[in-house]
């Protein structure tokens, strides 16, 4: 899930600095959607193996995330630009979000 989200970051980057050669707000939208399943699949695995150090965080990133989403339709497709203010501190607590469930997940994995 960590990863999709630092995706999302560079192919923000791409578009947001012009960096020709790619789509780059299509891969945006691309990354969106992979971060989304790969939060509900992580947020399942975690209630699945009822580990609530991980569910309820995992749960919140992913209602998070499709939040985000809707953001960024609204701001690419609806034209409301002004939800940029909202869209990039809820992306920096997101991305927060993804390291705690790594170091949590990691740290018990190995106890």
């Amino acid at each position: 899930m960590l990863l999709s989200v630092l995706f999302q970051g560079l192919s923000a980057g791409g578009f947001l600095g012009r960096v020709g050669g790619v789509d780059w707000r299509q891969l945006h939208e691309i990354f969106a959607v992979v971060a989304v399943l790969c939060s509900l699949a992580a947020t399942i695995f975690a209630m699945v193996r009822r580990r609530r150090d991980l569910a309820g965080p995992s749960a919140v990133v992913l209602v998070l995330l499709i939040i985000q989403t809707g953001l960024g339709e609204a701001i690419s497709k609806g034209g409301q630009h002004a939800l940029v203010i909202v869209h990039v501190p809820i992306a920096l607590l997101i991305m927060g979000m993804g390291v705690y469930l790594s170091v949590v997940g990691r740290a018990v994995s190995r106890a």
